[in-house]
């Protein structure tokens, strides 16, 4: 049997470009919140279900920019890590 060690990542960096859908980038705005330190979005897509979670996110205490550079949708999150977040004031949408 092979034997693997797991040696715990200090950083991850890296790029994977996967389509503009509702769904991935709801995804990428709990992801990257849950991260730590800034993370940028491109071609976010800016709907009301994705705003919604952008919302949801920020009443956790997560700073996110939604940026509109030449015709993309950049959003940048700075993400708290797991125990970052912080109790909503009040019920999330």
């Amino acid at each position: 049997m092979n034997e693997f060690r797991i040696i715990k990542a200090q950083r991850i960096r890296g790029r994977i470009d996967v389509g503009s859908d509702k769904s991935v980038s709801q995804r990428s705005v709990m992801l990257s919140s849950l991260g730590r330190g800034t993370i940028r979005i491109f071609n976010f897509l800016d709907c009301a279900d994705c705003r919604q979670a952008i919302s949801a996110f920020r009443s956790m205490g997560v700073k996110i920019r939604l940026d509109k550079k030449r015709g993309e949708n950049i959003l940048e999150v700075q993400g708290k890590g797991m125990a970052g977040l912080k109790k909503p004031e009040r019920e999330i949408y």
